[in-house]
C-alpha cells in the first residue's frame, strides 16, 4: 500500500512541476491562469477514468479537483514570480 501511495504522491509532484512551467508559460503571454472550459474537461475526463477502473466516478472527480486547486495556486504562483502579479482572474 505505501508504495502506492508513494507513486500517487509522486504522480501529483510531477503534475505541480508541469504546472509551474505552464504558469510560468501563460505568464509570458498574458494568458489568465484559471480556464474553467478546460477544469471542466479534466474533470470529466477523471470521472470516465476512474469509472473505466471500476471506480466510483465521483471519487475520480474530487482527486482530481484538489490537484486543480493546488495546479492553480502553482501557477499563479510562478506567474508572480515572472511579473510580480498573478493573473487567476
Amino acid at each position: 500500500m505505501r508504495e502506492a501511495d508513494d507513486r500517487l504522491i509522486e504522480v501529483a509532484a510531477e503534475r505541480i512541476n508541469l504546472c509551474l512551467e505552464i504558469g510560468r508559460f501563460k505568464a509570458f503571454r498574458g494568458i489568465r491562469t484559471r480556464d474553467r472550459g478546460v477544469e471542466r474537461r479534466v474533470r470529466a475526463n477523471a470521472r470516465q477514468a476512474a469509472a473505466s477502473r471500476g471506480l466510483d466516478p465521483d471519487m475520480g472527480e474530487a482527486l482530481v479537483a484538489l490537484l486543480i486547486e493546488y495546479s492553480v495556486v502553482a501557477q499563479s504562483n510562478a506567474a508572480e514570480s515572472l511579473t510580480g502579479a498573478g493573473s487567476e482572474t
